[in-house]
């Protein structure tokens, strides 16, 4: 796993550690998930997951495989990031599957 300075995670869930990538103060709020493998039809499928830097990623959110999470954004509490969906930097975003939040 590459993590960049200072990150905050709280009580998350990581799994494949080595398909991760976080960037300088990134916060994980509690109950947060990143998770690198999904099984479909019997298959295992693994792929690497990029975090920005001064990322939020709110209380329950998930984030799949492959997806890609542009620096200074914003995930809600509650919320999925598809697998290989990319979030724009200095954007936000809730809900499952994840939509731009209105301002």
């Amino acid at each position: 796993m590459k993590v960049g300075k200072r990150p905050y995670l709280d009580s998350v869930e990581i799994s494949e550690y080595d398909q991760i990538t976080l960037g300088d103060y990134v916060t994980m709020d509690k109950k947060c998930g990143i998770q690198t493998h999904l099984f479909q039809d019997r298959v295992r499928t693994i792929g690497p997951v990029v975090i920005g830097s001064h990322v939020a990623l709110g209380f329950d959110s998930i984030v799949l495989l492959g997806a890609k999470v542009g620096d200074h954004a914003v995930l809600g509490s509650q919320s999925l990031v598809m697998r290989y969906e990319e979030l724009p930097p200095n954007t936000k975003w809730h809900g499952i599957p994840a939509q731009p939040a209105e301002e």
